[in-house]
């Protein structure tokens, strides 16, 4: 089995929802220098055509009772494919993945069920009105606001700002104010949490065009019809709220 075939395989186990017992921890090896949080090795049976497959366990504060996990994340060696699982209700996205691990998967490639990406709400005045920042991605060909991924050690604020520098062109100045957090289901599978933060900005855009198809300054009307996800047109209504509140002093 190639590389490419294990991990569309492996893949399909991201969100499986899979019964830890005590019997099936190593209880003796969590990760000593990790001081926020233990992780264990885990069997988990019965999930593959060719037997048991081997996990992170994180996020478990008691590993002498049965647990109901969920597979977070796939770490993928160059041999081998380990999985990570936590309780259900613990939620790590890939920084929270990364940080819990410690530093002992240097140099792997990880992917994650949950999710999250920061950016901002970027607007600009034309006369009286404002106008906003709108972008279309050429992987997913929508339209949305400058955002992505968080790196390892950036607060959500340093993500937003590098996101937004990275896909526009310029360094936003974000406000103290207005903070908002989306949540939605991905497709073929995962959970993404968007954080956007807001900033004005009048002047030159330069798009990185590997990754940005084209852009836009669109009025609330028109940016709301073409956001192509309910979430972000909410987000849109609650900062044109705020810059309206901002700029008539309330």
């Amino acid at each position: 089995m190639t590389k490419e075939t294990r991990k569309i395989k492996e893949k399909t186990l991201l969100g499986r929802v899979v019964l830890i017992l005590p019997e099936y921890i190593d209880k003796d090896v969590p990760f000593e220098k990790n001081k926020t949080c233990k992780v264990y090795h885990s069997r988990i049976p019965g999930i593959k055509d060719n037997g048991d497959i081997f996990a992170y366990l994180i996020g478990m504060d008691d590993i002498s009772k049965e647990r109901q996990c969920r597979i977070i994340g796939i770490v993928h060696g160059k041999e081998h494919d380990k999985l990570v699982a936590a309780p259900i209700g613990k939620v790590f996205d890939q920084m929270g993945i990364a940080e819990a691990l410690n530093g002992k998967e240097n140099d792997l490639e990880l992917e994650s069920y949950y999710h999250r990406s920061c950016g901002a709400v970027v607007y600009r005045w034309e006369g009286i009105n404002e106008e906003y920042l709108i972008l279309r991605g050429r992987r997913s060909n929508k339209w949305t606001f400058p955002k992505g991924h968080m790196e390892k050690g950036e607060s959500e604020r340093e993500t937003a700002i590098r996101e937004v520098f990275e896909e526009a062109g310029f360094t936003p100045c974000l406000e103290d104010t207005f903070r908002e957090e989306l949540h939605y289901r991905m497709s073929p599978v995962g959970e993404k949490t968007v954080v956007l933060f807001l900033a004005e900005y009048d002047g030159n855009i330069r798009v990185r065009a590997d990754e940005i198809r084209a852009y836009a300054w669109a009025d609330y009307d028109k940016a709301e019809k073409m956001l192509d996800h309910e979430n972000f047109s909410r987000v849109l209504k609650r900062a044109h709220e705020a810059i309206i509140n901002k700029h008539s002093g309330n």
